[in-house]
């Protein structure tokens, strides 16, 4: 996952490995998390572990996904891509 910020000559993206976000651990800790913060999603440890599998499988047969773009009025631009 890649998530780029332009904002006139500043131009800034951090990468984060996909694996490791939709890995079996990070999906445990984020519903962990979730629990603890009393945060109700209406989704169970086991429905987050099969939609990261999808995303997974995703990225595999799709090489550039767009997740979100935002342009700001100012002309910055934010995009999270898979």
């Amino acid at each position: 996952m890649r998530v780029y910020v332009r904002s006139g000559k500043f131009r800034f993206f951090l990468l984060f490995p996909t694996r490791l976000l939709c890995s079996r651990g990070a999906v445990s800790i984020a519903a962990w998390a979730l629990q603890k913060g009393k945060r109700e999603i209406g989704l169970s440890k086991e429905d987050l572990q099969r939609a990261a599998q999808q995303i997974r499988a995703c990225k595999k047969n799709r090489k550039k996904i767009d997740l979100v773009e935002v342009v700001t009025a100012q002309g910055e631009k934010v995009t999270v891509r898979l």
